[in-house]
């Protein structure tokens, strides 16, 4: 299930560890957390931020992080609700994350937020969006349309963005049988939205 708790110490987490000066806008997040659950799916089986995915026009968008990121309240309990004062506007495109603790944080997902940043956490969030735009888990949806996770244990079929900005080698790539039983599990009991 999603839990507000969670994604807020997991954007706190990616803005704490990020000297990129787009750490504030929302988009950059976003696909930061894109990257870290792509991840985390391919080596754990499941989601790490326990979101719905919608294929946006930028992109793959975490549903409930985006609108709860923009003040509209989605998928909180009122036990929660409350946490949305922890997402700071700083103006129409950025935010902070007031200081959070990690206590919702697996070790699977600090593993994979740590690959986002390692790997993308350099990029602007315009360069991060196109860079999403290789992986089919988008390429196979219409806009607005929730994407579907068995897509993201396929591999891309080119590189197109991502070699534009010097990335030539997929870096989500795994061995093929590793993969393979990954998603044969994820097939036979798919357990979409929590971690470990």
């Amino acid at each position: 299930m999603f839990s507000l708790r969670k994604i807020l110490q997991a954007l706190y987490y990616l803005q704490k560890n990020s000297n990129n000066p787009d750490k504030y806008s929302r988009m950059y997040l976003l696909k930061l957390l894109y990257f870290a659950d792509r991840y985390h799916i391919r080596h754990f089986g499941i989601l790490g931020s326990g979101d719905t995915y919608k294929a946006m026009q930028r992109g793959p968008v975490a549903y409930y992080t985006y609108n709860n990121m923009k003040g509209n309240a989605r998928g909180v309990n009122s036990a929660e609700f409350i946490l949305l004062n922890d997402i700071q506007e700083l103006d129409e495109n950025s935010v902070s994350i007031v200081n959070q603790g990690c206590d919702e944080l697996s070790e699977s997902y600090i593993e994979a937020l740590d690959f986002a940043l390692n790997t993308y956490g350099g990029f602007s969030h315009y360069e991060l969006s196109e860079i999403t735009h290789d992986y089919p888990e988008w390429q196979n949806k219409k806009q607005n349309e929730d994407m579907n996770l068995k897509d993201f244990f396929e591999n891309p079929q080119e590189l197109f963005y991502s070699k534009k900005y010097g990335i030539n080698k997929d870096p989500f790539t795994e061995d093929e049988d590793f993969l393979q039983a990954m998603k044969d599990d994820f097939d036979e009991a798919p357990i979409q939205y929590c971690s470990y």
